[in-house]
């Protein structure tokens, strides 16, 4: 007696259980390509605001905004950005893709802030931006030289 012919015997098909296992396979199959398994999109930034609470290499902090200063972003729909940085206003477009982010054609009015103001070297690190992490209510800005920007969501 071969394979099969057990199995009608039993009152089974042959490699019914190879079938079952083939139409598991092709279920999840299905799945991933509609996207179940897909991998979730980065929250949206546009109509977000955030202040800025530090920049860090590693471990150390490496400049942070003084007491009573202001330094915020505010991601528009549309890629528009506006924000604060110290004593002066901000404007200028963001892009991103995934997780990918850049700031271009920033801009600013051009008060003296005074000479520890941090405006110029906030500015230098904004347009270093290459990529970013939300979490909640924090916002990292990884900078092309790997240093990290955080900042805090204003509600």
């Amino acid at each position: 007696m071969d394979g099969g012919t057990a199995f009608r015997a039993a009152g089974r098909e042959p490699y019914h259980h190879f079938r079952a296992l083939g139409r598991g396979i092709a279920a999840g199959f299905l799945l991933l390509l509609t996207g179940a398994c897909a991998t979730p999109s980065p929250p949206t930034l546009a109509g977000t605001t955030w202040q800025w609470q530090e920049t860090r290499d590693g471990e150390a902090v490496v400049l942070a905004p003084r007491a009573g200063h202001a330094y915020y972003l505010i991601f528009r729909a549309g890629g528009g950005l506006e924000g604060q940085v110290d004593c002066n206003r901000l404007n200028g477009r963001y892009q991103r893709k995934d997780r990918h982010l850049r700031f271009f054609a920033l801009a600013t009015t051009r008060a003296f802030c005074g000479e520890r103001s941090r405006d110029w070297r906030y500015l230098a690190d904004l347009e270093r931006t290459a990529a970013f992490h939300r979490q909640g209510t924090i916002l990292i800005l990884i900078l092309d030289d790997g240093r990290k920007m955080r900042f805090l969501l204003e509600h």
